[in-house]
């Protein structure tokens, strides 16, 4: 075993977003696997992961629940939803925004950037994950170019320049879910595997708000869009973007309200 497969009992509460006696007393109860090296509990890594995604297991947010979220988070002013819809937003961005602060802001040692990358990737598919479902196909080379000109495709994810990843051979957007079909067939674009495809499209539904085409393609969007790839290039560019749009949400006045 590595030692870098190996974290203090400082980390995994870093990683889990709870006190370190907190993980002393789930160490001591027999819940996190530990072992003692010298006079310090270390946690295998992964051992750590697995409760951060068990903790995650909750029932998914709703479509429109998530584009509410996105709502607060870019119009707060906005009244596309209702009262109700919009006060749980804000809960739900409020409680994201001092989780992720909290993370960044731990005591100790410098914060471990792989660890919240992993962090960052796991709640942003939770908070964000049913905005639209993402389908992946394998398209012509040649014709990746128009797909990116063609209006019913609004570039995000992979395609965004926000992203700050050079991503030429593949193209990554939002269409509407009645133009998708059109989509596919005007360019033989063809189902294809996540390692295989080279056009990822998420399909918005009827509910979304008619604001989503200038919603997509940063912020929140873009970061959960980069989350769902598995590639670690993708999970620290989100996590990047995280901790620039944080430090731009609480420079701002009343930031811990987000409204």
């Amino acid at each position: 075993m590595a030692s870098s497969d190996l974290i203090s009992v400082a980390e995994a509460a870093q990683l889990l977003g709870v006190s370190t006696a907190r993980i002393r007393e789930r160490i001591s109860d027999g819940s996190i696997p530990a072992e003692k090296v010298g006079s310090q509990w270390v946690i295998l890594r992964d051992d750590a992961l697995r409760v951060q995604r068990h903790n995650r297991r909750s029932r998914p947010y709703s479509s429109r629940s998530v584009w509410a979220t996105l709502m607060a988070a870019h119009y707060p002013d906005h009244r596309e939803f209702t009262a109700p819809e919009r006060s749980r937003a804000r809960a739900r961005l409020r409680h994201f925004v001092d989780e992720a602060t909290s993370k960044l802001e731990f005591p100790g040692s410098p914060i471990d950037a792989d660890a919240f990358a992993e962090w960052a990737a796991t709640t942003l598919r939770h908070l964000l994950g049913a905005r639209a479902p993402r389908a992946t196909f394998r398209a012509s080379p040649l014709d990746l170019d128009d797909l990116r000109r063609d209006a019913r495709v609004h570039r995000a994810g992979l395609s965004a320049p926000e992203a700050g990843i050079s991503a030429a051979d593949v193209l990554e957007g939002y269409v509407a879910a009645g133009d998708i079909d059109a989509l596919t067939a005007d360019f033989l674009l063809s189902p294809a595997g996540p390692t295989r495809a080279n056009v990822f499209l998420h399909r918005v539904s009827d509910d979304a708000p008619g604001q989503w085409p200038t919603i997509v393609g940063f912020g929140l969007a873009l970061m959960a869009d980069l989350a769902e790839h598995d590639g670690p290039r993708e999970r620290r560019a989100a996590a990047d973007l995280l901790v620039q749009w944080l430090g731009a949400v609480t420079a701002q006045p009343g930031s811990r309200e987000t409204d």
